[in-house]
């Protein structure tokens, strides 16, 4: 569910909503009947990838798990009144919301090194419905909004939170991160983490093993369920630059359930 829909309720305790349209139409969204398809990776060990693909389902991370401190909290504040009602309202919102986060490249070192077991874990492609996924914007800038105004009066819109959610200080802008929002009391539990079922929308179509990953595939074999296949691909650190390409002299094959 994106932010801003699952959102309305939230702010129904702060002020007014927008419409749906309203808000589609300030992303500049054209929806569909069939919304187009999103290609994107999640960087992730191998053993939290082998579970994706076992259970049928993604971790979701909390706001407050996050690496970067400002998640939700990009306004700029310089009034201490303000930035004591407006940690109340994100401390709310942390709590009813999460994510799952994905990159719209496969090839930057970084991610491998921060995400993906220092490039020996792999980066899960998905097949992501359009309609679900958030893109985030980067800025050198904390957000200005006239925070008197709302709190005298129309209170915080859904857009603001949505682009609270999706912004982020210009020095992440090496992720191109796109996300998906989803209700935390939705959410399957286990051992105190909470998991988002796969789904047509959220689906996993390759295994892509990073350059130290010595993953072997029977292992990836045993981890299907049921009937089910995935491609799997291997990469390697590039000979003429800094980034991680598709390692060619690994035949890229698809992986079937073991009978």
């Amino acid at each position: 569910m994106q932010f801003h829909t699952a959102c309305r309720q939230l702010h129904s305790r702060y002020g007014r909503s927008e419409s749906r349209q309203e808000i589609l139409l300030t992303k500049g969204v054209i929806q569909s009947l069939v919304a187009p398809i999103v290609r994107a990776f999640h960087f992730i060990s191998t053993q939290y990838a082998l579970d994706a693909l076992r259970y049928g389902q993604i971790k979701v991370s909390r706001f407050d798990d996050l690496n970067d401190p400002f998640e939700l909290y990009g306004l700029n504040l310089p009034n201490p009144d303000h930035r004591r009602k407006f940690r109340a309202f994100r401390e709310w919102a942390a709590k009813r919301y999460g994510l799952v986060c994905f990159s719209k490249t496969r090839g930057n070192p970084l991610l491998w090194s921060h995400y993906a077991e220092k490039h020996q874990g792999v980066a899960l492609e998905f097949a992501l419905s359009e309609d679900v996924v958030s893109e985030v914007s980067y800025t050198p800038y904390r957000l200005r909004l006239n925070i008197e105004k709302r709190l005298a009066g129309a209170g915080f819109s859904e857009a603001d939170a949505f682009k609270l959610a999706t912004t982020k200080s210009i020095h992440w802008n090496y992720e191109e991160e796109v996300r998906i929002f989803v209700e935390l009391s939705k959410c399957r539990m286990d051992n105190g983490l909470h998991f988002e079922k796969l789904n047509s929308s959220i689906k996993i179509v390759r295994i892509i093993l990073g350059p130290l990953c010595n993953l072997p595939l029977q292992r990836i074999k045993l981890s299907l369920r049921p009937g089910e296949k995935i491609k799997v691909a291997k990469t390697r650190l590039a000979f003429k630059s800094f980034n991680v390409v598709k390692d060619r002299s690994f035949k890229e094959r698809v992986v079937y359930a073991a009978a």
